[in-house]
């Protein structure tokens, strides 16, 4: 930066003498040009000068070039880093917080956010190259006419100076920037995720009108800070223009300056204008970003502070015996009422255990709690009397697997989704658990069988098909722990018999969960656990012939 600098004014420095030689008149060879051409000899001033002088505009222009190369790895460095660090501390941060924030605003933190201090980063990265080349022009300026060159100089910065004015003005409309930002992903996210309903109603409208208010809000903020920036320019803009043209005339008229100073004199600062503007907008630039880099890095620090246990090696949890929730007590902040207090709570390793309740009454909590994603306020949970706290809660989640009542599949194949769960799955073992969750047909009677896409969300198979493959995903992990939370309540009754039936051949297997309300699936349970005036009770059933 330093270098490029000084080469630009080195290179409108050597203007002056380049002007004498080409001049020949001795009323241009005063001070420092009258002792550089002396010292190069009267054989060798012009061709030396011009070769000097494309040797150092040549050498601006490569150190600019490495310059802009430099500082743009530089930016996409720092977006990527700062990126991956946020999505680090997401993934990182406690169930119970992140699943208190909006998608909507994480992701508008990862994509747009980020995205937006990647633009302000480089602006700060591009303030010091220009302030040097500013500076260097204004020493430029004051080699070649030292009285009127300082003056003009110190119109300039003084100039620069202004933009002061506006850093509290920028800072605010990128804060209500950021904020709005904010709402359109929110407006985005809902629009989305409820389109179908929003069709069903015929309200699409009320969408766009909503779409259509933030959209406007931020088009206006995003003019204030523009026009406001135009405005400023213009106004420096105008301001040089009639300090130049007031320079040039006291020069003629009084003969201050040499003709060819004068000139080289003006080139030096009409070139200082644009600089001194681009520094004016970069600086804006960084202002403007700084809420945006405040939400960020606060949002890192909250999830850094909601950072579940580090993860030191702890092998996994074995569960041959029992899972027991001892006199615990359960809510989800400390001013909301406790879901259940004193619950003590056997669940015997192999079985199938089914957790009723009324909808609201904490049973996706207990299932939280026994798959070690929340932690109770009071008691314990044990894993074969293996307490389920710190590290021993990601452990035991290693060995554990959920089916969730939405089922989650990514849009790609069926063997990259089977892959998600257990990225080191054989061909064998993935069909293997295709056949236990009772899916292995519906698979391969698809077009490119394992190899076909099943679309966002899984929206090219039926509800059943969704929630038979994601149990596939599940056993694929070979868990000793299975969790469904309501993973056939969206089902009809055959899909739901097929789901079931899957169950029943897992059997002795391995430990099994069921979040249910439906009689087919709490018929299957060996035992069943209900959730019901801030108690948990339990009860064991005869498990009858499949269903």
């Amino acid at each position: 930066m330093l270098a490029a600098a000084v080469a630009e004014g080195v290179g409108f420095a050597l203007l002056l003498p380049l002007l004498a030689v080409v001049d020949a008149s001795e009323s241009q060879r005063t001070g420092p040009v009258r002792e550089l051409l002396d010292w190069l000899g009267p054989q060798g001033n012009l061709s030396v000068l011009l070769t000097l002088f494309v040797a150092v505009v040549s050498l601006r222009s490569v150190l600019v070039w490495r310059r802009e190369a430099s500082l743009t790895a530089i930016r996409f460095g720092f977006v990527e880093a700062l990126r991956v660090r946020l999505f680090q501390a997401i993934a990182c941060a406690e169930w119970k917080y992140v699943a208190g924030r909006p998608r909507s605003e994480l992701i508008n933190l990862l994509g747009g956010d980020i995205a937006r201090l990647g633009l302000g980063f480089l602006n700060l990265l591009k303030l010091p190259p220009l302030m040097l080349m500013l500076a260097a022009q204004a020493a430029a300026a004051i080699y070649v006419a030292s009285s009127i060159g300082l003056i003009a100089v110190g119109c300039v910065f003084a100039i620069g100076m202004t933009v002061k004015m506006r850093t509290k003005l920028v800072q605010r409309l990128g804060g209500d920037l950021t904020y709005k930002q904010g709402q359109l992903f929110s407006e985005i996210a809902g629009f989305l995720e409820g389109l179908k309903p929003a069709k069903c109603h015929a309200c699409e409208q009320a969408h766009v009108t909503a779409f259509a208010a933030i959209t406007g809000e931020m088009c206006e903020r995003t003019y204030a800070f523009t026009e406001g920036g135009a405005r400023m320019r213009m106004a420096a803009q105008i301001f040089i223009a009639v300090g130049l043209a007031i320079l040039v005339w006291l020069s003629v008229t009084y003969g201050t300056l040499a003709p060819t100073t004068l000139m080289v004199l003006a080139v030096i600062l009409a070139r200082m204008m644009p600089l001194l503007q681009d520094a004016q907008q970069s600086w804006d630039g960084v202002i403007h970003m700084l809420p945006t880099y405040e939400a960020v890095t606060t949002a890192e620090h909250h999830c850094l502070a909601a950072a579940e246990a580090p993860d030191r090696a702890t092998p996994p949890l074995a569960l041959t015996h029992e899972i027991r929730m001892r006199d615990v007590s359960f809510r989800h902040d400390h001013d909301s009422p406790f879901l259940f207090q004193g619950a003590n709570v056997t669940i015997t390793a192999g079985q199938v255990t089914a957790l009723v309740g009324l909808s609201g009454a904490g049973k996706t909590s207990v299932a939280d709690l026994l798959l070690g994603l929340l932690s109770p306020e009071s008691g314990a949970i044990t894993i074969d009397g293996t307490p389920l706290v710190g590290s021993n809660r990601r452990a035991w989640r290693s060995t554990a697997a959920y089916v969730p009542q939405d089922p989650f599949l990514l849009n790609a194949s069926v063997r990259d989704n089977m892959l998600w769960a257990s990225p080191s799955a054989s061909p064998a073992e993935i069909n293997r658990a295709l056949t236990m969750a009772s899916i292995d047909q519906v698979v391969a009677a698809l077009p490119q069988g394992l190899d076909t896409i099943v679309g966002d969300r899984g929206s090219r198979l039926s509800g059943g098909e969704r929630q038979r493959l994601v149990l596939a995903q599940a056993l694929l992990r070979r868990p000793r722990f299975l969790v469904l939370d309501e993973a056939t309540s969206g089902l009809d009754a055959e899909a739901e018999r097929a789901v079931t039936e899957a169950l029943t051949t897992l059997r002795g297997t391995m430990t099994i969960l069921v979040v249910a309300h439906r009689p087919a699936m709490i018929a299957a349970a060996d035992n069943v656990i209900e959730v019901s005036d801030g108690k948990l009770s339990i009860q064991t059933q005869q498990y009858g012939a499949p269903i």
